[in-house]
């Protein structure tokens, strides 16, 4: 079997390194928030629930109309004294072929006036939103944040996870805190739920002791305020373009909410490229009322209520916001030209790469650096290789083995390498500058790697 020079490993490292960082970026980039969006900044003059007051002659959620219905539970649900609820959500989004999900756990506590939520966000997948978890109290006029101690999942523990107790990370007012997260925390919902907002019901089930109401949401109308929380928290580029927004509720005969599930479809945002995404949550109730524990605001929140308010905290942007921002315009040019320089031992050397998209897929890549010239047919899958006397073509499988790679080239098997690689990487500011350092492993090689990016 022929034997492949200590030089030539470096040209095939190359190119094969070359298709991992454009492609692996490709795919972040997709992934990733691009520039800041735009929230929807009209204020509600008054609530964006249907609210009635529930009857009491004896009548029963079938003497009543959907809409009645509605109307009952969500002010049977504001008319409490206290009340606990406990959320779960999945998101799927799918770009280039790439998965990310993000999920979020969380709920509220409401007694004696006081309103307190919680709110644990993760995702996974290369570019996936940056873990968070806040505890909001929510005021008169003002809604007051702040941060868990630790910002790795791991850490978090639900009702015990341990919160920051030195100032909050905001404090905002309503209408700050409309344009940043969305409705009051006092709302039934995240989703504007008026008469006209709603597409159409189902007609009422009964299921045993439980009455079972579905509906479906006007997909713009509804989601206003829903797409500036979905920009904040899943680092969005622009306001979500729903395609549905499906709701059911389960209640008791006293409409008594004992769960709320939503069911969504819209296309997301990041940068340029679009993915489609679709979305699960469920919200439980209880009425216990050793359950709405509001402890934390005279332990805590109390400091805070009357405070000035301090504005959206504005957010640092990472390793992976750079990149992603840095690269955009790789992916709306046809042909998009780098200046490429590697150090090989003790030598420098530079060149030029081209790359071209096709559609929002890199297609293939050309660079030059002294003497070696190289093709990359990315979706084939091969490498075309001149050096000198050197001429030749091999599949990407063969090259990584040759790397020290095992299972061959897959970018899927890559990219958990390439998440953390870009999730640890550092950042150095200068003025109107910055530079990004990570270190991607590739096989048994460990490969430094820096950007410079213009802060204009």
């Amino acid at each position: 079997m022929k034997r492949f020079s200590r030089k030539k490993k470096w040209i095939i490292f190359l190119a094969v390194f070359l298709c991992v960082i454009v492609s692996g970026v490709t795919v972040f980039f997709a992934c990733s928030g691009g520039g800041a969006a735009q929230p929807f900044e009209e204020q509600p003059s008054e609530s964006m629930s249907y609210r009635l007051d529930p009857p009491d002659d004896g009548s029963l959620p079938e003497d009543h109309t959907q809409l009645e219905n509605l109307g009952y539970i969500v002010g049977r649900l504001m008319s409490r004294g206290y009340y606990h609820t406990d959320s779960s959500s999945e998101v799927s989004a799918n770009a280039l072929g790439v998965t990310v999900n993000q999920y979020v756990e969380g709920g509220k506590n409401y007694k004696d006036g006081v309103l307190i939520a919680s709110t644990f966000s993760r995702g996974e997948g290369l570019g996936a939103p940056s873990p968070v978890a806040m505890q909001k109290f929510f005021g008169a006029d003002k809604a007051v944040i702040r941060s868990a101690v630790s910002s790795d999942p791991a850490d978090w523990a639900g009702s015990e996870t341990e919160w920051n107790a030195g100032e909050p990370s905001e404090i905002l007012s309503r209408e700050q805190y409309s344009s940043r997260y969305g409705l009051w925390g006092t709302e039934f919902s995240d989703y504007v739920m008026q008469e006209d907002t709603i597409l159409s019901f189902e007609e009422i089930v009964r299921e045993g002791e439980e009455y079972v109401l579905s509906f479906s949401l006007d997909p713009v109308e509804s989601t206003h305020y829903y797409g500036n929380q979905m920009i904040t928290m899943g680092g969005l580029s622009a306001c979500p373009a729903f395609e549905y927004v499906n709701v059911t509720l389960r209640y008791t005969e006293d409409w008594s909410i004992t769960e709320m599930r939503i069911s969504e479809k819209y296309t997301s945002s990041k940068g340029i490229i679009k993915a489609e995404t679709t979305g699960e949550t469920v919200i439980s109730y209880s009425y216990d009322e050793a359950d709405a524990d509001v402890s934390d605001y005279e332990e805590y929140f109390v400091r805070y209520a009357q405070a000035d308010t301090t504005g959206p905290t504005e957010t640092e942007r990472t390793a992976s916001d750079y990149l992603a921002e840095g690269f955009g315009s790789v992916l709306v040019s046809d042909r998009t030209a780098f200046a490429i320089e590697a150090k090989i031992g003790e030598k420098t050397v530079s060149g030029t790469a081209l790359l071209h998209m096709s559609g929002a897929d890199a297609g293939t890549m050309q660079f030059a650096v002294g003497a070696l010239n190289v093709l990359i047919d990315i979706n084939g899958g091969e490498v075309f290789l001149s050096y000198k006397d050197f001429n030749g073509r091999l599949a990407f499988a063969d090259a990584m083995a040759l790397l020290g790679v095992s299972g061959g080239f897959s970018l899927d098997s890559l990219m958990p390498a390439l998440e953390e690689a870009i999730a640890g990487g550092t950042v150095s500011k200068g003025e109107g500058s910055a530079e990004v350092s990570v270190v991607l492993p590739l096989g048994d090689m460990s490969v430094p790697l820096g950007f410079g990016f213009s802060e204009t």
